[in-house]
């Protein structure tokens, strides 16, 4: 008998990162773990079009999808040590290579290891920003926020 009640805190949920473009393969990429992260958050919003017309029923309105947004945000400490890879992703948001692979566009992959789902998503993302806090009496803390530039990739594993 099991006592895992089914429930996972969101230190089990898994942030990785490869550079690469939106039209890249993921399978062709290498992801890096993104470490000490605190907070985690994925949203999609769903934009929508009002059809409303002098015919519509029940004096509702009426409305259609049009497009989704996916926004993933993730904050955390900071840290020197290179295997949490915080810098190659600081640098390559804040400054870009010109002649790295996506041409100083901050353009790459974030892969999101779910527990709760079972699921792995990736997606192609460009950093939309990227900031680090030095509070006098706390850590010193980063914050990165990504927007969908592309359709994810969605792989089950359990």
């Amino acid at each position: 008998m099991s006592c895992d009640s089914g429930a996972k805190t969101g230190a089990e949920v898994a942030i990785r990162f490869a550079i690469g473009c939106p039209a890249d393969d993921p399978t062709s990429l290498t992801f890096k773990e993104l470490g000490m992260c605190r907070s985690k958050s994925f949203d999609t919003s769903i934009d929508t079009i009002d059809v409303t017309a002098d015919k519509s029923s029940s004096s509702r309105r009426l409305f259609i999808p049009s497009f989704k947004t996916d926004t993933i945000s993730v904050d955390g400490v900071s840290y020197q040590d290179v295997i949490y890879n915080q810098k190659e992703l600081r640098n390559h948001i804040k400054f870009g290579d010109p002649l790295g692979p996506t041409a100083g566009k901050p353009f790459l992959w974030v892969e999101i290891t779910h527990p709760v789902y079972g699921q792995i998503e990736q997606y192609p993302v460009i950093a939309s920003s990227w900031g680090d806090t030095g509070t006098y009496d706390d850590a010193v803390q980063w914050s990165c926020e990504f927007s969908s530039a592309g359709a994810p990739v969605v792989t089950q594993v359990s």
